[in-house]
């Protein structure tokens, strides 16, 4: 055959082949990706170590988490391994297949602490508690403020320890605590303003007139209220005006007596302020409670009378109401298997009631009658917030370390449509601008700081009238205590995954891994002509057809 018959002929075939664009099909192998997030940098090590387990089968990205990211963690897409001390991400996932977590634990297993639960703001005039659990035993448990011993207790043999401890000053403190060798910083804010109280008191009785006087004795408390002598006779106190939406805006807790006396309009105002105020609303009656209050309360299961005083907790009772337990219902005080002092959640907020009906009888020398009332209503003050609640946690960062910002604004009326929100952290005399966001609910911003310096920086925010400021503390090399026992396990076991300890668990995780995002053959079509390199062989095959027309001296 003729050269330049073949040449022409290969370039007509290439011609006719782009033309048509024939699909060809071929099995190739589809590789997953899988994100490792470790909520540490000094952890990437651990996730370096698992990636290189991991990168011969996925397409593999590892990435340190910022906590005051408003983003999920882990991708929208693909796999996912969380390594982590026990802490969880604010969003764990936007979708991704959580694989598991590898919780890295401490090298050459000598930690001590397990846990430690501090409050988040104590009073500076009363004495406060942390809660350690350990390890294993030890011999003394310190805990610290700055280079002053705070607290101390020796717990013996017993592994869930709680230390009685004095604040120093006011503001955000840094406490840390020792147990042998091991150490766990963490952040409480000291505060010295009164927290507000509003009790209403619809007719005078025993036991009300006792825990007002509790807490009208208590530095901790500003307390307000109105007590009906008769149906013409009201006593005021703390300025306290009528019973109102504004009255009692502002309270943390309110405390009411009688409550079988409430009207259906009174019941109506502290409903709003417990569902929408997100407040706190402490019942104690005097009788089984009847009439438009028991839509607030749990259903009360009997009441009970003996002639020698039982101990119920802190108090001493003759005479109680048991409540049945039901989903949403905490029991605060038993007395034996029967439920006296119960918390309900309603809304945002909460209903306490008191069953112990008594126990106002037996407040002698070694009863712990105040104890029980203030301390009850200070939790239930504090849990409430302010109106306009300002939350970050912890409030221990090292400097630079970014912190994410809440704010809600809490009103027992509607939250206005528009609202304008704005912020300034000031650390060391340094003004910072914080950009807050809309949240997830009307009333709500997001946003995140990064406190500088050493010391304690001071965040304000406002929502339109409404203001607040909490403080952080800034210490550098803050050494982190585990995360809250079981959170971890629990986050990653709802969305279908497994936690393994580091050392022999990262065989098992890589397998699962591999289980849940193996390696796949995929039907693929490819286009082979679309290539621009057909180019080439086609201009060639005419090239050399016309060279040798050419030299043969053909036109």
């Amino acid at each position: 055959m003729n050269i330049r018959i073949l040449l022409r002929a290969v370039a007509v075939v290439i011609a006719a082949a782009a033309f048509v664009d024939p699909p060809l099909t071929r099995d190739v192998r589809h590789r997953h990706s899988l994100t490792v997030v470790t909520m540490h940098a000094g952890d990437v090590t651990h996730a370096e170590r698992l990636g290189r387990r991991l990168s011969a089968e996925h397409d593999l990205t590892i990435h340190v988490a910022d906590p005051a990211s408003l983003a999920a963690a882990c991708p929208s897409s693909g796999g996912c391994i969380v390594v982590s001390r026990g802490d969880v991400p604010p969003r764990l996932t936007a979708g991704a297949t959580v694989v598991g977590a590898l919780r890295v634990t401490s090298e050459n297993g000598r930690r001590v602490i397990r846990r430690v639960d501090a409050p988040l703001m104590v009073h500076r005039d009363a004495a406060a508690s942390l809660r350690v659990t350990l390890h294993r035993p030890a011999p003394r448990i310190d805990v610290l403020d700055g280079d002053v011993l705070v607290g101390s207790v020796e717990p013996g043999d017993a592994l869930d320890v709680a230390i009685t401890w004095v604040p120093l000053a006011e503001g955000a403190r840094a406490l840390r605590v020792v147990a042998q060798d091991d150490v766990a910083d963490v952040g409480v804010i000291v505060d010295g303003s009164p927290v507000p109280v509003f009790v209403y008191e619809p007719e005078p009785t025993w036991a009300g007139t006792f825990v007002r006087r509790a807490l009208d004795d208590d530095s901790r408390f500003a307390v307000a209220g109105r007590t009906r002598v008769a149906p013409p006779v009201t006593v005021t106190r703390g300025g306290a005006g009528p019973l109102s939406a504004a009255a009692i805006g502002d309270a943390g807790a309110v405390v009411v007596t009688a409550p079988h006396t409430l009207t259906a309009a009174d019941v109506e105002l502290f409903d709003r302020f417990v569902t929408r105020r997100g407040g706190s609303l402490i019942l104690i009656p005097d009788q089984r409670p009847t009439g438009a209050v028991l839509r607030l309360i749990p259903r009360v299961a009997g009441q009970e009378r003996e002639r020698q005083p039982h101990d119920a907790g802190l108090l001493r009772v003759r005479e109680w109401l048991t409540f049945e337990r039901s989903a949403g219902t905490s029991t605060l005080v038993a007395l034996g298997d029967d439920a006296v002092v119960v918390s309900r959640a309603v809304g945002r907020g909460r209903v306490v009631i008191s069953g112990a009906l008594d126990a106002w009888r037996f407040r002698g020398a070694t009863s712990n009658f105040n104890t029980f009332w203030t301390a009850l209503a200070w939790e239930a003050a504090v849990a409430a917030g302010k109106p306009l609640r300002l939350n970050v946690e912890p409030v221990l960062a090292e400097p630079g370390e970014p912190r994410r910002v809440e704010v809600e604004l809490q009103s027992i009326d509607s939250v206005p449509r528009e609202l304008s929100a704005s912020g300034v952290m000031t650390c060391q005399g340094e003004r910072q601008a914080v950009r807050l966001w809309p949240g997830g609910q009307p009333g709500m911003f997001e946003g995140s700081v990064r406190p500088a310096g050493s010391d304690t920086c001071q965040l304000s925010v406002a929502v339109n009238d409404a203001t607040a400021t909490v403080p952080l503390a800034v210490r550098r090399e803050v050494q982190r205590g585990p995360g809250a026992e079981g959170a971890l396990e629990a986050a990653v076991e709802a969305h279908g995954g497994i936690v393994v300890e580091t050392g022999d668990g990262e065989g098992e995780l890589a397998a699962r891994a591999s289980a849940q995002l193996a390696t796949q053959w995929v039907n693929q079509a490819t286009r082979p002509m679309q290539s621009p390199l057909w180019l080439i062989p086609f201009a060639a095959c005419l090239s050399s057809e016309w060279w040798l027309r050419r030299r043969a001296g053909l036109s």
